[in-house]
């Protein structure tokens, strides 16, 4: 599969920085996880 250059995500990437897009994938993994806890009671 060919990749579009300049595409969406590729410029939302380039302007976060690793940091900042880590905190948010720490942050909806937290949220899952919260959520399988509150399905289980």
């Amino acid at each position: 599969m060919r990749r579009v250059p300049h595409s969406q995500a590729d410029t939302f990437l380039a302007e976060h920085n690793d940091l900042w897009l880590s905190t948010i994938v720490l942050h909806e993994l937290d949220y899952g996880m919260r959520l399988l806890e509150q399905g289980w009671k």
